[in-house]
């Protein structure tokens, strides 16, 4: 995922013939190419095909993990699996699965939210879009695959550690506070989208937007399921207790915000969320207000 588009790099052309060892009389339109020495200057177009072509097998490849991960129990277990320290070294001691939500964390930071946070000025820019909005819908269904299991839900919950010094770390953001950003843009987009009309609306451009944020709500409807499990089993243990906004600690204004503008959104030419949508952001909504109640009750 990290490293695909290093594969991309047209092949270099070698023995092309000079010309003085060109026969007389030789013709040939691909002069240009004649005269190179190493890489053949490609056409302007050229790198944002492969650009498109590197974001495509990116989502593929997602896919791809979100259907074995979901249709096979032994895969599964592998994803989760953390190789023994007399096979790795200490720094590498991390699962599958946390390899990928880290590759899938810094596509997200690096290449996905900076297309979403610009409106397309015209017909090639709203093809890119699409292209990275189809990508960021592979990252929210492979999280939707990892909320399904409590080994999935600490993987999301996980921050990475970027730097450390001797008094200090340095640490990334979660998943979870990936996806809410993500919900946060999309939304944004939307409007924008609409507001400025810089270019006609695309019909799939709204259908993927539309997508990416119930199946953003779906996670944290996942999540909400986790933590109702989890609150039984520590009822019956007695201990503390889990909750969704500890799950999204340090980012309830953004998760409140993201809520209200679902709720408060009517039928468009752009967002146009089912009832069931509505429903469970409403729930989520409550739940956040009523875990606020708890913790205050508590404090008091």
């Amino acid at each position: 995922l990290l490293h695909y588009s290093k594969l991309q790099k047209p092949t270099p052309i070698v023995n092309v013939a000079s010309s003085k060892n060109r026969p007389r009389g030789h013709h040939s339109s691909t002069t240009a190419l004649d005269s190179c020495r190493g890489y053949p200057a490609a056409p302007a177009h050229w790198k944002s095909k492969q650009d498109f072509s590197s974001i495509d097998t990116k989502r593929y490849i997602l896919k791809l993990l979100c259907l074995l991960l979901s249709s096979s129990s032994s895969v599964h277990k592998s994803t989760f699996e953390v190789a023994s320290l007399a096979t790795q070294s200490a720094t590498n001691y991390r699962c599958l699965a946390h390899r990928v939500v880290v590759a899938i964390q810094i596509e997200l930071n690096d290449n996905i939210l900076p297309v979403m946070s610009t409106v397309p000025n015209n017909a090639f820019e709203a093809q890119k879009l699409s292209h990275y909005l189809q990508l960021c819908h592979a990252c929210i269904q492979f999280f939707f695959v990892l909320c399904q299991s409590n080994d999935g839900i600490h993987q999301i919950r996980l921050q990475i550690r970027l730097s450390q010094t001797d008094n200090t770390s340095s640490w990334s953001s979660s998943s979870i506070s990936c996806m809410l950003s993500i919900l946060k843009t999309a939304l944004t987009l939307g409007t924008e989208l609409e507001d400025t009309k810089a270019i006609d609306i695309n019909t799939e451009i709204g259908d993927i937007l539309n997508r990416i944020v119930e199946n953003s709500i779906c996670c944290f409807k996942m999540m909400l399921y986790f933590v109702h499990h989890q609150q039984h089993y520590q009822q019956t243990i007695k201990c503390g207790n889990t909750s969704l906004l500890a799950l999204i600690s340090g980012q309830r204004n953004i998760f409140l915000s993201i809520c209200h503008k679902i709720l408060s959104t009517g039928a468009s030419s752009l967002f146009h969320f089912s009832d069931e949508v509505k429903c469970d952001t409403r729930l989520l909504l409550e739940e956040v207000m009523m875990d606020e109640e708890d913790e205050m009750g508590n404090r008091t």
